[in-house]
């Protein structure tokens, strides 16, 4: 037996010995394989790492210059070298964008003292432009000259040249071309919104330059401020002040004023005296000059004194009132830019007569931009009645606040064109469905300075203006365009800011149902305090309060659909439920309504929600 088994041993100690040899291959190959798992795996830990930084480090809103630099940054971290250059593709060649040098420690760089120019210490200057040909397909180190460089390229985008470098290892060039991907994608971006802001500046340029000219040729006020200011130059003068006399009435009021202390302009309008003796002065005269070696300089009274120690002159601007000028000191040649100030006075007069009528244009204009309102309302279902929602629900906050009249008026044509400003923008821009780009939302958010420019152009009303200028500021101060907060914003630009947020959230989009009229609400009370104002929010909820518990409303909707939803009389009077106007059917019962086409389904619309609300809520017999 025993000499069987050892037989049988001997015969298979070959195969065992054959067996260990192949079990040791197949563990050494299974511990290659997982360590080069292991590297794929760091190494794509190490491209997600990068791409998760890269994208932290781009910021459109900062320009390309600030970009780029954050870019190449981040390849220093990866590849140290002396210089790096960013070069972006514009009229086929490659212009050099950003330029940055290493510090001491590996990875540190930091921008160069001209920005664009090589740190003095360098002897290499990357060149202002390349050609396409020096610029190859791949990752790869190419000599200019002497020096090798290592130019990572970006899709024909743009090229990243890093250098001296006469090597680079397959990890570095890994994660360099994993950089380049991403980055390929980032260069439109960053260009595209360096080419609206550029855009941006040219807008709000413009649109200023064109207010100041509009200002002067309509609006008296702002024609006398700069005219005031230009005579003061031509005469010397420190400033000056206007003033009219009242008609029909013996007693004078200041119209405008450039350049006085603000002490003096309330103290003279308080001192009708004053005011009529220089009336006669400057209308007896032309003008006047009292210098201090004059007699008649002692008769003024103190508070002119304070400011117009050397001098004062009365100038008549024909029958539109008198001008007076506050010398502090008087030069020799005084009369002869006084004389001049004659002839001036007179051409004044002229344009404060020949403005008059055009204060009757304004009505025409504001009745033209609500009319483009209107047509914006009526490009998308969704926003059909939208400006005269604005304006209605705007009305009620500011009456239930006890406003003013006039500044109810002023409001509620706020209101109304507050979104005029995307006139000024692109029609693509404004009718796209969606999110907006970080660039696309920068460019829409200059509709509301836009937007005050084209009313104060065309109306010359300020307040108005200022409430459309302002509508999208936040109490918290994070709003736009000035970062206004708290009692700083206008009231009427509250009231819209409020009136804005309610309609968003009970007004669906195309892809977003609006909100339950309850929850709405709500969801406005939350952000009271931080985004809204907390006064205006709350006279909007009380009165959507009183109305719901008004007996007259106690068993059907808040108000007609129609009437709630601003709907045009173009769509009411072709649906059923307007023509029959019954009390027995709600209007969402109505099976041939005409709900859709003004972006409503009669699910989601608020005035069947609030209704559901209060049934649900046993509020409803």
């Amino acid at each position: 037996m025993m000499q069987s088994l050892q037989a049988v041993w001997i015969w298979m100690e070959p195969w065992y010995s054959y067996a260990a040899f192949g079990l040791a291959v197949l563990m050494l190959l299974m511990l290659a394989v997982v360590g080069l798992m292991a590297r794929r795996l760091k190494a794509l830990r190490r491209r997600e790492h990068l791409t998760s930084e890269l994208l932290m480090r781009f910021q459109p809103s900062l320009g390309v210059e600030k970009n780029f630099n954050a870019l190449l940054e981040l390849v220093g971290t990866v590849i140290d070298a002396p210089v790096y250059a960013f070069y972006v593709v514009k009229d086929k060649q490659y212009l050099l964008k950003a330029v940055r040098h290493s510090e001491t420690d590996f990875g540190k760089v930091r921008p160069s003292y001209s920005g664009l120019a090589a740190y003095k210490k360098e002897n290499y200057m990357p060149p202002i432009s390349l050609q396409p040909a020096s610029i190859p397909s791949k990752l790869e180190i190419v000599k200019e000259g002497e020096v090798p460089l290592l130019t990572l390229p970006l899709g024909g985008r743009g090229a990243v040249r890093i250098g001296p470098v006469r090597k680079v290892d397959k990890s570095t060039a890994a994660a360099l071309e994993s950089i380049g991907e991403t980055m390929q994608a980032m260069v439109p971006e960053i260009v595209l919104a360096e080419t609206m802001r550029a855009q941006i500046d040219v807008v709000l340029a413009s649109g200023k330059a064109l207010q100041n000219i509009s200002d002067a040729a309509v609006d008296p006020v702002s024609t006398l401020r700069l005219m005031i200011g230009a005579c003061s130059r031509a005469a010397g003068a420190d400033g000056g002040i206007f003033f009219e006399r009242v008609p029909g009435r013996a007693e004078y009021r200041i119209i405008a004023a450039s350049g006085a202390d603000p002490v003096i302009v309330q103290e003279l309008q308080n001192d009708q005296v004053t005011m009529e003796e220089l009336s006669e002065q400057g209308s007896k005269h032309g003008y006047k000059l009292i210098q201090q070696s004059d007699a008649d300089y002692y008769q003024l009274p103190p508070y002119v004194a304070a400011q117009a120690s050397a001098a004062v002159c009365a100038v008549s601007v024909g029958g539109a009132g008198t001008l007076v000028l506050l010398f502090s000191r008087i030069a020799q040649t005084a009369d002869i830019g006084l004389n001049q100030l004659t002839r001036v006075a007179q051409e004044l007069s002229e344009i404060i007569a020949a403005q008059s009528p055009l204060q009757h244009l304004s009505k025409v204009y504001v009745n033209i931009l609500k009319q483009l309102a209107r047509m914006m309302d009526n490009l998308n279902p969704y926003t059909v009645g939208y400006s005269e929602q604005m304006s209605r629900y705007s009305i009620v906050i500011a009456k239930q606040l006890k406003l003013p009249e006039d500044e109810i008026r002023d409001i509620a044509l706020a209101a109304y064109l507050s979104n005029i400003g995307v006139l000024g923008l692109s029609s693509e821009l404004y009718q796209k469905e969606g999110k907006y780009t970080e660039s696309e939302y920068e460019m829409m958010k200059l509709h509301s300075e836009v937007g005050a420019s084209i009313v104060s152009v065309t109306t010359g009303n300020k307040r108005v203006a200022s409430y459309i200028m302002h509508h999208h500021e936040r109490i918290d101060g994070g709003g736009y365009p000035t970062g206004l907060r708290g009692n700083d914003i206008p009231m009427g630009a509250k009231i819209i800011a409020v009136v804005q947020t309610f309609l968003a959230k009970i007004n669906g989009r195309r892809g977003r149902d609006p909100l339950p009229f309850d929850q709405a609400l709500q969801m406005l009370q939350s952000a009271a305090g931080s985004q809204l104002d907390p006064t205006v929010v709350a006279a909007l909820v009380g009165w959507f309060q009183s109305k719901r518990s008004d007996p007259r409303v106690a068993k059907g909707a808040l108000g007609s659909c129609w009437d709630m939803c601003c709907t045009p009389s173009s769509i009411c009077e072709h649906c059923p439920v307007y023509r029959s106007k019954s009390q027995d059917k709600m209007c969402w019962e109505h099976e041939t309504n005409l709900c859709n086409q003004h972006g409503k389904s009669c699910e989601t619309c608020f005035v069947r929600t609030e209704y559901m609300t209060r049934k649900e809520t046993k509020k409803i017999g």
